[in-house]
């Protein structure tokens, strides 16, 4: 009997331990078609609105397996760079810096020890704050 209880005890922690590897597993396996695209941008680099839009589409993705901080960080600053090339990719730049900012405060919520995308956060915020003159 003592070897049953342990052997199922056995059995239900691998798969609570698998249960929660799994999905972190996908999801970075998910985001291998935009790591290029996120280093590229991350870097200063344009890219074209594919490039975008695969980097938006694998972090979409791989957002829907597990909830990554990090990458809503990156996601953030993958729009806060795509804003400043509003004009060549034909955006609506105030919504781009709007949902990038949504993005930055979600990941920085969960993980503040960031100081760039602190720095892109403040840079949105002073963008779309209007200045009184006076």
């Amino acid at each position: 009997m003592q070897r049953f209880i342990v052997g199922s005890a056995t059995i239900v922690l691998g798969l609570v331990l698998l249960s929660l590897a799994v999905p972190r597993t996908i999801a970075h396996m998910l985001l291998l078609p935009g790591n290029t695209a996120f280093a590229n941008a991350l870097n200063g680099q344009l890219l074209s609105t594919q490039g975008y839009k695969r980097a938006f589409d694998s972090a979409n993705a791989a957002l829907g397996w597990v909830e990554v901080p990090e990458l809503r960080k990156s996601v953030g600053g993958l729009l806060y760079y795509q804003a400043q090339s509003g004009d060549v990719l034909n955006l609506d730049v105030p919504a781009t810096l709007e949902q990038a900012r949504m993005e930055l405060e979600q990941g920085l919520a969960e993980e503040p020890a960031d100081s760039l995308p602190w720095a892109w956060l403040s840079d949105i915020r002073r963008t779309a704050s209007p200045v009184s003159s006076g």
